[in-house]
């Protein structure tokens, strides 16, 4: 069986998973990640007392109004202290509101939108650590199919065969070509013995032949070594196809690789694949951990082993995991560095996880 390490379907990888969990968490083009670290804020005032006389900036997470770095981002500014309470008006480019006079008390920002966050957060996705797509090794029709999304295998399960019937009838041919070949060689064997014995009786006795005779002798003699050598190939040609047919056979029951979960299911029976033509993906069902990416230039302050903290809204779990490596290279699709953590999963949530499930993540320290 062939596999590959890309998880997910054809072109499908944990970068894209990221970057599609990115893209809808802050309001992103598809594509395009971020880490939305910035604590979110309301995007109107809801009140002048709380507000009152604040000139800022609010910014808001989705497709609705764009993230802090997304598109369709506007830029707001509260109104001056004694407002009458009612939302503040987004203002044109280029345009400022009245600021307060010398006489007016500026009021702080409100309290409760700036909450006190441990650290940044940013969006991070679960992924399985192996996640393998298990593809056919030979060219012909897929005959039966012995698992369906979301089952348990074990390794070396049998997962798909195909129809063996064509590879069979290949296989006759060969062996009997492999017999064929056998039997050639074993003349060549005896007519290079005939030949010797010939020419040793007028080697003992070169008185009572001609030269020519002598020279004929010791041709036939070379001539009938290379027929054997030839073949002696043959015979290796042919085995070489026999043992290509027997791979072939073997390969005609696609196994599991790993201990796992089904995935996906590519293919349903009857359907032709070719070598190579993916038919089931599998994850591991026991062993996971988290990726998110943080803008560049926050990276420098993370580190292996520092503390994070993973928030799923569903199902409503809250893990903990530790980092054990940064990228060491920019994403391009992103503009962002990937990190990797270890998740702490007990053993009673781990049935609960999910390859791909989005989630908050916290960075403490």
């Amino acid at each position: 069986m062939s596999k590959t390490s890309s998880p997910g379907r054809p072109g499908f990888t944990p970068t894209l998973v990221l970057l599609g969990a990115l893209g809808a968490a802050c309001g992103l083009a598809a594509g395009a990640a971020t880490g939305c670290s910035s604590p979110k804020t309301s995007g109107s005032s809801g009140s002048a007392g709380s507000s009152a006389g604040a000139r800022g900036t609010g910014s808001a997470e989705g497709p609705g109004s764009g993230g802090a770095s997304g598109p369709g981002r506007q830029t707001e500014r509260r109104g001056a202290a004694g407002g009458s309470g009612a939302p503040a008006a987004s203002t044109p480019a280029g345009y400022e509101l009245p600021r307060p006079s010398s006489g007016s008390a500026v009021q702080p920002p409100d309290s409760a939108t700036f909450s006190a966050a441990p650290s940044a957060a940013y969006v991070g996705v679960v992924l399985a650590r192996q996640a393998v797509s298990v593809a056919a090794e030979a060219d012909g029709r897929l005959a039966s199919i012995a698992v369906r999304v979301g089952d348990t295998v074990a390794r070396g399960a049998e997962l798909a065969t195909l129809a063996t019937e064509e590879m069979r009838e290949e296989q006759a041919v060969a062996q009997a070509a492999v017999s064929a070949a056998r039997g050639d060689e074993r003349h060549a064997v005896l007519e290079l013995e005939r030949t010797r014995d010939r020419q040793s009786r007028r080697e003992r006795h070169p008185e009572l032949y001609a030269e020519e005779e002598l020279a004929s002798a010791r041709n036939a003699v070379q001539e009938a070594a290379a027929a054997l050598d030839s073949a002696r190939a043959r015979v290796d040609q042919e085995e070489a196809r026999l043992r290509q047919g027997a791979t072939r056979l073997a390969h005609a029951v696609l196994r599991a690789p790993i201990d796992g979960r089904v995935a996906l299911r590519y293919l349903d029976p009857g359907a032709m694949v070719h070598s190579g033509t993916p038919v089931v993906r599998l994850i591991s069902a026991r062993d996971f951990l988290l990726r998110f990416a943080v803008p560049p230039e926050k990276a420098g302050a993370l580190h292996a082993g520092q503390a994070v903290e993973l928030r799923l809204d569903s199902p409503p779990l809250t893990l903990g995991g530790r980092i054990s490596r940064l990228a060491p290279r920019l994403d391009t699709a992103s503009q962002m560095i990937f990190v990797d953590a270890e998740l702490d999963v007990p053993a009673a949530w781990v049935a609960r996880l999910q390859d791909g499930l989005p989630g908050r993540v916290v960075v403490r320290g």
